[in-house]
């Protein structure tokens, strides 16, 4: 199953990510960018979680908050 993203909130200046349906044996990326215009390829690591078990998970991109930067955008990732 695809991953669904049920929560995501600041705890200072990391961005928690919150999903379910995350696999065990899967591992899930969440990736940064300053701009949704580059590839995938250009966007930063901030973060990756590997369920041990089926259900919800978390990603934690750590100090990925910066109060100068105008925007920031995240993308979800998993590798099968």
């Amino acid at each position: 199953p695809n991953p669904v993203i049920v929560d995501w909130h600041l705890s200072g200046t990391d961005f928690i990510l919150q999903a379910t349906n995350g696999v065990a044996g899967c591992t899930y990326y969440l990736l940064m960018s300053a701009s949704a215009a580059l590839p995938l390829s250009q966007w930063v690591l901030a973060g990756t979680s590997a369920p041990v078990s089926n259900g919800v998970f978390t990603l934690t991109a750590t100090n990925a908050f910066a109060p100068n930067a105008p925007q920031r955008f995240y993308s979800l990732q998993v590798l099968r």
